[in-house]
Protein backbone atom coordinates (compact mmCIF):
# COMPACT_ATOMS: atom_id res chain seq x y z
CA UNK A 1 0.00 0.00 0.00
CA UNK A 2 3.13 2.42 0.50
CA UNK A 3 3.40 2.87 -3.04
CA UNK A 4 -0.04 4.58 -3.69
CA UNK A 5 0.34 6.91 0.13
CA UNK A 6 3.95 7.76 0.51
CA UNK A 7 4.84 10.29 -2.07
CA UNK A 8 8.52 8.97 -2.61
CA UNK A 9 9.82 5.25 -1.08
CA UNK A 10 13.56 4.62 -1.34
CA UNK A 11 12.89 1.40 -3.04
CA UNK A 12 10.57 0.32 -5.62
CA UNK A 13 9.31 -3.08 -3.88
CA UNK A 14 8.43 -4.56 -7.27
CA UNK A 15 12.47 -3.94 -9.09
CA UNK A 16 14.63 -4.13 -5.55
CA UNK A 17 13.15 -6.80 -4.26
CA UNK A 18 12.66 -11.02 -4.97
CA UNK A 19 10.12 -12.42 -3.61
CA UNK A 20 10.83 -16.06 -1.37
CA UNK A 21 7.69 -17.04 0.01
CA UNK A 22 4.34 -15.82 1.63
CA UNK A 23 4.22 -16.85 5.15
CA UNK A 24 1.24 -16.09 7.12
CA UNK A 25 -2.02 -14.49 6.41
CA UNK A 26 -4.15 -12.66 9.52
CA UNK A 27 -7.55 -11.43 8.69
CA UNK A 28 -9.36 -8.30 10.65
CA UNK A 29 -13.01 -8.68 12.34
CA UNK A 30 -15.47 -6.38 11.64
CA UNK A 31 -17.59 -5.64 14.89
CA UNK A 32 -20.64 -3.85 15.86
CA UNK A 33 -22.15 -2.90 18.86
CA UNK A 34 -24.91 -4.63 20.38
CA UNK A 35 -27.45 -1.90 20.11
CA UNK A 36 -27.04 -1.68 16.43
CA UNK A 37 -30.00 -3.72 14.85
CA UNK A 38 -27.59 -5.37 12.46
CA UNK A 39 -26.51 -9.32 13.31
CA UNK A 40 -24.71 -9.95 10.03
CA UNK A 41 -23.29 -8.67 7.01
CA UNK A 42 -26.67 -8.17 4.47
CA UNK A 43 -28.00 -6.78 7.49
CA UNK A 44 -25.70 -4.37 7.74
CA UNK A 45 -25.35 -3.34 4.47
CA UNK A 46 -29.00 -2.65 4.54
CA UNK A 47 -28.95 -0.46 7.68
CA UNK A 48 -25.68 1.56 6.02
CA UNK A 49 -27.51 1.87 2.44
CA UNK A 50 -30.67 3.37 4.54
CA UNK A 51 -28.05 6.04 6.19
CA UNK A 52 -25.77 6.67 4.31
CA UNK A 53 -22.59 8.68 6.15
CA UNK A 54 -24.63 8.07 9.38
CA UNK A 55 -22.54 5.06 10.48
CA UNK A 56 -19.28 5.22 11.78
CA UNK A 57 -16.97 2.73 12.06
CA UNK A 58 -13.52 2.66 14.33
CA UNK A 59 -9.71 1.85 13.82
CA UNK A 60 -6.23 2.39 14.52
CA UNK A 61 -5.60 4.93 12.74
CA UNK A 62 -5.71 6.55 8.88
CA UNK A 63 -3.99 4.15 6.21
CA UNK A 64 -4.21 1.61 8.51
CA UNK A 65 -4.50 -1.90 6.73
CA UNK A 66 -7.93 -1.75 8.89
CA UNK A 67 -8.86 1.84 7.50
CA UNK A 68 -8.48 0.26 3.91
CA UNK A 69 -10.48 -3.03 4.71
CA UNK A 70 -13.57 -0.43 5.86
CA UNK A 71 -13.04 1.45 2.25
CA UNK A 72 -12.89 -1.36 0.01
CA UNK A 73 -16.18 -2.43 2.09
CA UNK A 74 -17.44 0.91 1.49
CA UNK A 75 -16.54 0.57 -2.01
CA UNK A 76 -17.40 -3.12 -2.77
CA UNK A 77 -20.82 -3.09 -1.01
CA UNK A 78 -21.59 0.39 -2.14
CA UNK A 79 -22.03 1.89 1.23
CA UNK A 80 -20.69 5.08 3.14
CA UNK A 81 -19.14 3.67 6.58
CA UNK A 82 -17.79 7.06 8.53
CA UNK A 83 -14.25 6.18 9.24
CA UNK A 84 -13.25 8.08 13.06
CA UNK A 85 -9.29 7.01 13.49
CA UNK A 86 -8.22 6.11 16.94
CA UNK A 87 -4.72 6.41 18.72
CA UNK A 88 -5.28 2.32 19.58
CA UNK A 89 -7.40 -0.38 19.32
CA UNK A 90 -7.88 -1.14 22.74
CA UNK A 91 -9.73 2.89 22.70
CA UNK A 92 -11.64 1.71 20.12
CA UNK A 93 -13.04 -1.43 21.50
CA UNK A 94 -14.16 0.20 24.67
CA UNK A 95 -15.92 2.89 22.46
CA UNK A 96 -18.02 0.31 20.12
CA UNK A 97 -18.72 -1.27 23.81
CA UNK A 98 -20.16 1.46 25.15
CA UNK A 99 -22.13 2.04 22.44
CA UNK A 100 -20.67 5.38 21.56
CA UNK A 101 -19.55 4.34 18.03
CA UNK A 102 -21.22 1.87 15.92
CA UNK A 103 -18.83 -0.63 14.39
CA UNK A 104 -14.79 -1.06 14.54
CA UNK A 105 -12.44 -3.00 11.72
CA UNK A 106 -9.80 -4.34 14.58
CA UNK A 107 -7.47 -7.44 14.83
CA UNK A 108 -8.76 -10.67 15.53
CA UNK A 109 -7.24 -11.47 18.65
CA UNK A 110 -8.19 -8.51 19.74
CA UNK A 111 -11.60 -8.10 19.58
CA UNK A 112 -12.91 -11.87 19.61
CA UNK A 113 -12.67 -12.37 23.45
CA UNK A 114 -15.22 -9.41 23.28
CA UNK A 115 -17.45 -11.10 20.74
CA UNK A 116 -17.43 -14.35 22.54
CA UNK A 117 -18.15 -12.68 26.02
CA UNK A 118 -21.14 -11.22 24.34
CA UNK A 119 -19.80 -7.33 24.67
CA UNK A 120 -19.83 -7.19 21.13
CA UNK A 121 -21.44 -8.69 17.68
CA UNK A 122 -19.02 -10.04 15.10
CA UNK A 123 -20.47 -9.14 11.76
CA UNK A 124 -17.42 -10.99 9.49
CA UNK A 125 -13.91 -11.31 8.61
CA UNK A 126 -12.29 -9.88 6.50
CA UNK A 127 -10.03 -12.99 4.71
CA UNK A 128 -10.87 -14.80 1.74
CA UNK A 129 -12.45 -17.60 3.84
CA UNK A 130 -13.18 -17.79 7.10
CA UNK A 131 -10.74 -17.72 10.11
CA UNK A 132 -9.28 -20.78 11.86
CA UNK A 133 -8.93 -19.21 15.34
CA UNK A 134 -12.96 -18.08 14.78
CA UNK A 135 -14.68 -20.32 11.80
CA UNK A 136 -18.01 -19.79 13.52
CA UNK A 137 -17.65 -15.93 12.05
CA UNK A 138 -18.85 -15.58 8.52
CA UNK A 139 -15.85 -13.84 6.08
CA UNK A 140 -17.53 -11.35 4.34
CA UNK A 141 -16.57 -12.57 1.07
CA UNK A 142 -19.70 -14.82 1.78
CA UNK A 143 -21.91 -11.56 1.28
CA UNK A 144 -19.19 -9.72 -0.95
CA UNK A 145 -17.56 -12.04 -3.66
CA UNK A 146 -14.07 -10.95 -3.82
CA UNK A 147 -13.69 -9.02 -0.98
CA UNK A 148 -10.70 -10.15 0.94
CA UNK A 149 -8.37 -7.26 2.57
CA UNK A 150 -5.60 -9.78 5.05
CA UNK A 151 -2.41 -8.53 6.53
CA UNK A 152 0.27 -11.04 5.11
CA UNK A 153 4.11 -11.05 6.17
CA UNK A 154 6.31 -12.62 3.29
CA UNK A 155 10.05 -12.87 3.12
CA UNK A 156 11.89 -10.88 0.49
CA UNK A 157 15.40 -10.88 -0.69
CA UNK A 158 17.71 -8.19 -2.73
CA UNK A 159 16.86 -8.35 -6.47
CA UNK A 160 20.05 -9.46 -7.49
CA UNK A 161 20.30 -12.75 -4.78
CA UNK A 162 20.54 -16.18 -6.43
CA UNK A 163 18.40 -18.33 -7.64
CA UNK A 164 19.36 -21.18 -5.86
CA UNK A 165 19.18 -19.54 -2.79
CA UNK A 166 15.78 -18.30 -2.89
CA UNK A 167 14.87 -21.52 -4.22
CA UNK A 168 16.72 -22.96 -1.09
CA UNK A 169 15.27 -20.40 1.55
CA UNK A 170 11.65 -21.18 -0.02
CA UNK A 171 12.29 -25.21 0.38
CA UNK A 172 13.12 -23.88 4.03
CA UNK A 173 10.50 -21.80 4.79
CA UNK A 174 7.60 -24.05 3.72
CA UNK A 175 8.72 -27.14 5.63
CA UNK A 176 8.74 -24.69 8.61
CA UNK A 177 5.53 -23.65 7.84
CA UNK A 178 4.04 -27.43 7.85
CA UNK A 179 5.48 -27.79 11.36
CA UNK A 180 2.16 -28.40 14.05
CA UNK A 181 4.45 -26.11 16.14
CA UNK A 182 4.51 -22.96 14.47
CA UNK A 183 1.36 -23.78 12.94
CA UNK A 184 -0.32 -23.51 16.47
CA UNK A 185 1.98 -20.47 17.23
CA UNK A 186 0.74 -18.52 14.53
CA UNK A 187 -3.06 -20.06 15.31
CA UNK A 188 -2.11 -18.14 18.34
CA UNK A 189 -2.26 -14.52 16.38
CA UNK A 190 -5.01 -14.68 14.40
CA UNK A 191 -3.05 -15.87 11.23
CA UNK A 192 -2.96 -19.08 9.19
CA UNK A 193 0.03 -20.46 7.85
CA UNK A 194 0.31 -19.80 3.56
CA UNK A 195 3.31 -21.34 1.88
CA UNK A 196 3.70 -20.46 -1.24
CA UNK A 197 6.55 -20.38 -4.46
CA UNK A 198 8.52 -17.50 -5.19
CA UNK A 199 6.68 -17.08 -8.65
CA UNK A 200 3.13 -16.94 -6.73
CA UNK A 201 4.66 -14.60 -3.88
CA UNK A 202 5.52 -12.19 -6.47
CA UNK A 203 2.05 -12.25 -8.24
CA UNK A 204 0.09 -11.86 -5.11
CA UNK A 205 2.64 -8.72 -4.27
CA UNK A 206 1.98 -7.28 -7.90
CA UNK A 207 -1.90 -7.34 -7.75
CA UNK A 208 -2.02 -6.56 -4.12
CA UNK A 209 -0.10 -3.17 -5.38
CA UNK A 210 -2.60 -2.94 -8.46
CA UNK A 211 -6.01 -3.59 -6.13
CA UNK A 212 -5.22 -0.92 -3.61
CA UNK A 213 -3.98 1.82 -5.66
CA UNK A 214 -7.21 1.41 -7.00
Amino acid sequence: TNPSMVKKMPFDPIKDLASISLTSSTPMLLVVTNTLPADNMKGLIAYAKARPAQINYATSGNGSPNNLAGELLNSMAGIKLTHVAYKSTPQATVDVIGGHMHSAMASLTSVLPHVRAGKLRAIGTTGAKRSTLAPEVPAIAETLPGYSAEIWNGLLAPAATPRAIIQRLNSEINAALASASLKEKLAMLGADPAPDTPEKFAALIRSENLKWAE
